[in-house]
């Protein structure tokens, strides 16, 4: 992605934490440029919370799904 050990560090534990496949990082990534450091993480612990509290079937789904929703309008 950008080269940054910090940014790729925090990339990696999303990714195990929300079982991302590895395929779909650049993916990740993307989500990461648009929302930036703050949006993104902030995303990362509600999902975080909302896993806590009730398990999803799917972590990368609902975390995907809460990323998108997260994206500025670009119409």
């Amino acid at each position: 992605m950008s080269g940054n050990p910090e940014i790729e560090s925090i990339l990696d534990l999303a990714m195990a934490e929300m079982t991302w496949p590895a395929d779909a990082r650049p993916l990740l990534a993307w989500y990461f440029n648009r929302l930036g450091l703050n949006r993104f993480l902030r995303v990362w612990q509600e999902q975080s919370y909302a896993n806590e509290r009730q398990p999803p079937r799917s972590k990368y789904r609902t975390f995907r799904a809460r990323l998108s929703r997260a994206l500025p309008c670009l119409v």
